[in-house]
């Protein structure tokens, strides 16, 4: 019965040892082609830059990974900026724990509909509050709440 928690112990280190670092754009070129080739425990490292487009917002995080994306040098020099109409960082997001760390989220939008009168202060709250999504050492600028298009 002794050995059972060093056993749970080697358990831990050997998922933390095997976890890997992938680097965006270095190994691939948007941050979903990195999720997509990340295994659970993963971080995803960004370099310097401002990145746009698809595989860079909208990003499907549906899976059973627990992942970290973080900036390689801080939020003022890691920038997603979202492009004409585009409401979402994380469009859909599973159950296992994703961490932000470091990136500024620029120009981004939520529709506002009737059903769910959520202002953006709220919005930003509740993304925060989340269970599965912790988002530290990051700024959120310029983000609007828009009327619905229903």
């Amino acid at each position: 019965m002794k050995s059972l928690p060093i056993y749970l112990i080697l358990i831990g280190l050997y998922t933390t040892l095997d976890a890997k670092v992938i680097q965006v754009p270095k190994e691939h070129k948007t941050l979903q082609q990195a999720i997509d080739h990340a295994d659970n425990g993963d971080t995803i490292l960004v370099s310097d830059g401002r990145y746009t487009g698809t595989g860079n917002y909208n990003l499907n995080m549906r899976s059973d990974k627990t992942l970290t994306i973080k900036s390689e040098n801080g939020p003022e020099r890691c920038i997603i900026y979202f492009d004409t109409n585009v409401r979402n960082f994380i469009d859909e997001i599973g159950q296992n724990k994703i961490t932000i760390d470091g990136i500024t989220l620029l120009n981004g939008s939520i529709e506002k509909h009737s059903q769910s009168p959520i202002g953006q202060t709220e919005f930003i709250e509740k993304i925060l509050a989340s269970e599965v999504l912790d988002v530290k050492n990051c700024r959120i600028l310029k983000n609007d709440v828009v009327p619905s298009a229903r």
